[in-house]
């Protein structure tokens, strides 16, 4: 019996030390959005999320990153500002390269989390000097 039990927590461990490593950073991005005035439009929904994974990440930049949320920051109703999470950091740099590679959108990335605009000026809010 104590045989099992120790297998078991060997797979425990081994299960954890698997599971994908990432620096959740969604809600840290929609607060600094929030704090600076900018008015979040959630789509979290799953079938929000197939509809933005399909059109906008595998079809517009032609990524295979999985999105696991969406907000979109609005200043004055002409400003925009997209957030994004993705399932792990290497995921968010991967559409982070999408992005750059079509040249007409700025990006920031903080561990599994994508912020990106059209105007290089919205960024700032975000960056940590």
């Amino acid at each position: 019996m104590k045989k099992w039990i120790v297998i078991f927590i060997a797979l425990l461990f081994l299960l954890a030390a698997c599971e994908p490593q990432f620096d959740n950073k969604i809600n840290d991005m929609v607060q600094i959005a929030e704090d600076a005035g900018y008015s979040l439009y959630e789509f979290n929904s799953e079938e929000d999320l197939a509809m933005i994974q399909e059109n906008t990440i595998e079809n517009a930049f032609e990524s295979s990153a999985t999105l696991i949320a969406y907000y979109r920051a609005v200043l004055d109703n002409i400003h925009y500002i997209h957030i994004m999470g993705f399932e792990s950091n290497s995921q968010a740099n991967e559409f982070a390269d999408a992005i750059d590679e079509k040249g007409n959108h700025y990006v920031y990335v903080e561990g599994n989390t994508v912020v990106f605009s059209e105007d290089e000026d919205l960024l700032d809010l975000f960056i940590k000097e």
